[in-house]
């Protein structure tokens, strides 16, 4: 069931008015939201629930025990225990496939086992990390043991951000829950509301057609376009996953406050980053956060261990969730060195008593820019088909003799350039502008945000998935 579906929304439209009815009896409507979650995830395959009940129950029974445990030793047992057997269970679905054959490339050997017919479930790197949160605050003291079954259940599989996130810590979302439901203000509602068609703006509007008339059409066949095709693709890339993610963190927060809940933001101006150190501080949020704080934290950070070896590995375990494969690797690698180089830089000019980032002029247009350059040029190992696909993409962006071919539309530069603007026009224009309308009265916001969600609906019938399905 799409996000971006009338199913979808009448989906939602029920379970509102169904939960709603549950106002003063928290656990009734806790319990409903839970099926209508497990419902929800029954879509895509009814197999998935039982690896989502099972991961539920796992680390609930972990938490309870690393509780229970009476030696630092024993919570450090167990704690590697259960989140060993996480990471287990997402290597088999996710990576024993590229496993096995880049062992079977190693060997000279053709391929060991066909396990291409395994199904991964949908959004299962993100389930699994937001599981993980649970042994491991409660381990470090950050969440208190969850005594009800239905609450932990509830947090792990709540349908607004189970697919893409954005990964809920326990300490975050379990507190919410522990004190109950206490009704929904207008302004609250109204913000889920705009949130909700900020969300599908983004994704129905920008994503999408820079995907079809730019992005897909570029890296279908690469050869024999022009550079500067190429390369305006590459930028609208950067900007089609920008407003498919961040469109999907928007709705899945606004559906959050419908039903009473707050999840945490997942995106601040990613492209404003003057460094890369600073754009993994404001793209999306909530992964690069649960690395930082669980794995390099974990291996030593910057305290103990060398601190560019422990970059590196966070780095290249970043570029390996989002997928199984060897461009992936090299897409951590590449953060991973770049962050380490600008920690050294960011040493060196301390000693020499030179400043840090550039605030204004040459210098601070030049780091937007080079940054962004960056991360655009390395979202072409994300994008391309295997490392075969990225590399034949930069030797097409070097094929100068294909200037002619220049196959743009209006309808693709013109979503470009309006993403652009959007992502540079300052936040307090974006408050002002929903303030004013949420002084229209009641039903003139009402009438206004429907019709606008049931049109953009209307035309993302046709559309394509959200990109970070698939991890």
């Amino acid at each position: 069931m799409s996000f971006t579906s009338f199913s979808f929304l009448l989906f939602v439209a029920v379970t509102i008015l169904i939960a709603s009815s549950f106002s003063h009896q928290s656990w009734k409507k806790k319990l409903f939201l839970l099926l209508a979650s497990y419902y929800f995830y029954a879509t895509f395959d009814i197999r998935f629930c039982a690896i989502l009940a099972f991961i539920t129950v796992l680390n609930y029974a972990a938490g309870y025990a690393i509780s229970r445990a009476s030696t630092a030793l024993g919570k450090k047992s167990l704690l590697a225990a259960v989140i060993g057997v996480d990471l287990l269970i997402l290597f088999g679905f996710k990576y024993f496939d590229f496993f096995l054959g880049s062992l079977a490339s190693i060997l000279g050997a053709g391929p060991l086992l066909d396990v291409a017919s395994f199904l991964m479930p949908v959004g299962i790197s993100f389930f699994i990390f937001q599981a993980m949160t649970y042994p491991l605050d409660l381990a470090r003291g950050d969440v208190k043991r969850c005594d009800s079954l239905l609450d932990f259940a509830f947090f792990i599989a709540f349908f607004p951000q189970l697919l893409v996130g954005p990964i809920v810590r326990a300490s975050y979302f379990l507190p919410q829950l522990a004190k109950g439901y206490e009704g929904l203000s207008p302004e609250t509602r109204h913000s889920g509301y705009v949130l909700i068609m900020i969300g599908l703006i983004k994704k129905v509007a920008f994503a999408d057609v820079i995907a079809a008339h730019l992005v897909d059409p570029a890296y279908a066949s690469p050869d024999g376009l022009s550079p500067v095709f190429l390369l305006v693709a590459t930028i609208g890339y950067s900007f089609q996953i920008y407003m498919d993610l961040s469109g999907y963190t928007d709705m899945a927060r606004g559906l959050g406050r419908l039903f009473g809940y707050e999840l945490p933001i997942n995106f601040n101006r990613p492209y404003h980053a003057l460094s890369i150190s600073n754009f993994w501080q404001r793209w999306h949020i909530t992964m690069s956060s649960f690395f930082r704080d669980y794995l390099y934290f974990g291996v030593g950070g910057s305290r103990r261990g060398n601190v560019y070896f422990n970059l590196m590995v966070t780095f290249i375990a970043i570029g390996l969730w989002h997928g199984a494969g060897w461009n992936f690797v090299l897409y951590g690698f590449c953060h991973g060195a770049m962050v380490g180089y600008e920690r050294w830089r960011r040493i060196r000019r301390k000693r020499l008593g030179l400043t840090g980032l550039p605030e204004s002029g040459i210098p601070y247009w030049w780091a937007l820019f080079s940054t962004f350059a960056f991360v655009s040029l390395t979202r072409v190992l994300f994008r391309g088909d295997g490392l075969d696909g990225a590399l034949s993409y930069f030797v097409a962006m070097g094929e100068w003799q294909n200037m002619a071919n220049l196959p743009f539309s209006t309808l693709g530069l013109a979503a470009l350039l309006g993403a652009i603007v959007l992502h540079i026009v300052p936040v307090w224009v974006r408050d002002a502008v929903i303030e004013k309308a949420s002084r229209q009265g009641v039903l003139i916001t009402a009438g206004a945000l429907t019709c606008t969600i049931l049109g953009l609906l209307m035309v993302a019938e046709s559309g394509s998935g959200f990109i970070y399905f698939q991890f």
